[in-house]
């Protein structure tokens, strides 16, 4: 399942910035037409499956099937903040406002 999740955030992440950028003006909203999102919808996909190929996945398995109990916890500390930030940002682009400090 941590692909799945991994893939997801970072969907979720590529689409936070993507508003942030679009309400200060410097990027278009890739969802604005239906061809640009179905093109962005598209390559996240492909994106994602490339993190599903399974020589990959058993790369990353070995990798970190070695870690000692700290190194874990503090793997596990740095995805916790980095979920709790993604999460965090979707609601301080919501109410964001260009112009306003």
């Amino acid at each position: 399942m941590a692909p799945v999740y991994l893939g997801g955030l970072i969907s979720v992440n590529v689409l936070v910035l993507n508003a942030f950028l679009a309400k200060m003006d410097v990027f278009p909203f890739l969802f604005s037409s239906t061809v640009t999102g179905g093109v962005f919808a598209i390559l996240l996909i492909i994106a994602a499956m490339s993190y599903y190929r399974k020589d990959k996945r058993e790369h990353i398995l070995d990798k970190y099937s070695q870690e000692s109990k700290n190194e874990r916890i503090k793997g596990n500390v740095i995805v916790a903040i980095y979920v709790s930030i993604s999460f965090l940002l979707i609601f301080a682009v919501a109410f964001f406002k260009p112009g306003k400090l």
